[in-house]
């Protein structure tokens, strides 16, 4: 038996407890897109200036909370 294969049957959490982050830093022009379609759905959708707000607003949560994650 290879010395990998004994490894992982000695400590499987090595393959069971493994994730791989496959999300990569969105732009902000399609985090907007997807807020704004999310709102539309909303009853605030006919009112542009709330809904542009409240997509910004996903918008900087988002970052910011990227930014707290990196450091």
């Amino acid at each position: 038996m290879s010395v990998c294969r004994n490894r992982m049957r000695q400590y499987p959490a090595l393959v069971n407890c493994t994730t791989i982050d496959w999300f990569s830093e969105w732009p902000a022009d399609a985090l907007l897109e997807v807020a704004d379609k999310y709102l539309e759905h909303t009853d605030m959708a006919n009112e542009e200036e709330v809904s542009a707000a409240c997509a910004l607003f996903y918008l900087l949560v988002y970052v910011s909370s990227v930014a707290l994650v990196i450091i």
